[in-house]
């Protein structure tokens, strides 16, 4: 979808601007006619044109002869009240357009990364090397970006023109009905205010077109690009496969982050508690090689290699853990989301068979419904991943209770000191 049909789109509704304005001047009009009621106008003075010159109307005329009614100091100070209030409303307006260009970057930088790996896996299946990936994959970047700004800033343009000639039309039904100065201003202050506050809610409007059509505007400008630099044509629906090629692949990269960072949380965790653990086992041991009279260096040395021994089977034993977890996980996920998107289509062509309708809308098409389903399905893998991770830690740490007595049964052999089945039992299960 194009800005062009875009705008056709706007055109069959009717948008906040237009129906702002229309409010304004009915409003306006209907208090100017009451006041013109009870207010005669005022003589005097000497001519400043002001009104601008848009149009050969003959208001505009009677407006101007109207004008040298005011005094000259008067009529000075009013020009000046006029021209702070627009500079005030066009400032409003640059403010708005700062913030939703910010956050149209956020966007586009989303946008870009699915369109990076999209163009990757398009281009690369076709036989193009990765250097015309990159030049095509730059220029579309570029494209995109100029658009979009092209596209915001005329908005805001007309949205500014559009408020210049709402305080301009106010001016001169002021001065139709025969208002002073100080009541002009009061009207002027009251539609700067409206129009300052309506600025933001304007221009997010414009920005919120481009962000439900964001789609239809890349595949637009990559149809352009590819046919300019590759002389070839791709179809849409080409396209929207790699999109959602891309964001599978961007599913099976976030999920592996997600794993390390488990993993290195669990490796912490475990760290915590082998020090626990291993603080008690030397206190113990020591206790009982001491009443069995052994030196105390003796004792040192042994409770020394008992710990060294233990923290490297633990280590060993981690990494063993944190393979089979990722080894496990892997698998379940290379599973699910390499058949999804195939799955997805195929249960959305069986509904339309069915004479099923799904729930889209003119912003919402098969892609976005598939996206969401890819996400639905990265948040349950990582549900099974914290699940798989906290089984693997129990698993652990039951092993570690086995490991202490066989390290320490080791250690005290090895050293020629002789403890019953029942002492070293007693070791094990003091220090759990």
């Amino acid at each position: 979808m194009s800005f062009e049909s875009s705008n056709e789109k706007m055109e069959k509704k009717q948008s906040p601007r237009s129906f702002h304005r229309q409010l304004v001047i009915v409003f306006t009009f209907l208090v100017f006619f009451g006041t013109a009621l009870i207010i005669a106008p005022k003589d005097s003075g000497v001519v400043e044109e002001y009104i601008r010159r848009s149009s050969n109307d003959q208001s505009d005329v009677s407006v101007i002869e109207k004008m040298k009614a005011f005094p000259k100091l008067k009529l000075s100070e009013l020009q000046s009240f006029i021209a702070d209030a627009k500079n005030e409303i066009s400032e409003s307006e640059e403010e708005a357009l700062a913030k939703t260009e910010e956050d149209l970057s956020e966007t586009l930088s989303e946008v870009e990364k699915t369109l990076k790996k999209a163009l990757e896996h398009l281009l690369s299946r076709n036989g193009y090397s990765s250097k015309q990936e990159k030049e095509v994959e730059d220029q579309v970047i570029k494209k995109l970006e100029s658009k979009v700004k092209e596209f915001i800033e005329s908005e805001v343009s007309v949205i500014n023109e559009d408020a210049m000639e709402d305080i301009d039309e106010t001016l001169k039904i002021d001065m139709n009905v025969g208002l002073d100065v100080d009541e002009i201003q009061y009207d002027v202050v009251a539609l700067r205010d409206y129009l300052t506050k309506g600025a933001q809610n304007e221009v997010d409007y414009a920005g919120k077109i481009i962000r439900d059509n964001i789609r239809g505007i890349v595949e637009s400008i990559e149809k352009e690009v590819i046919s300019d630099k590759l002389g070839i044509e791709v179809t849409e629906d080409e396209l929207e496969d790699s999109e959602l090629h891309s964001k599978v692949i961007t599913a099976a990269e976030e999920l592996a982050k997600k794993e390390d960072i488990e993993l290195k949380k669990s490796k912490d965790e475990m760290s915590v508690d082998f020090q626990k653990t291993n603080d008690q086992i030397k206190v113990i041991l020591e206790d009982s090689l001491v009443k069995k009279g052994l030196a105390l260096s003796e004792v040192k040395y042994i409770s020394k290699e008992v710990s060294d021994r233990l923290k490297e089977i633990l280590e060993k034993n981690f990494k063993y853990f944190a393979e089979d977890v990722k080894d496990e996980v892997d698998e379940v996920a290379q599973l699910e989301l390499d058949n999804i998107i195939q799955e997805d289509k195929m249960v959305i062509e069986k509904a339309k068979e069915l004479g099923m309708q799904a729930n889209y809308n003119e912003d919402n098409s098969e892609v976005d419904v598939i996206s969401e389903d890819i996400k639905d399905l990265s948040k349950d893998l990582d549900e099974y991943l914290k699940e798989t991770v906290t089984l693997a830690m129990k698993d652990l740490k039951s092993r570690l209770i086995n490991i202490v007595g066989q390290i320490e049964e080791e250690v005290l052999e090895e050293n020629g000191v002789k403890m019953t089945e029942s002492e070293l039992q007693d070791l094990v299960t003091t220090s759990n």
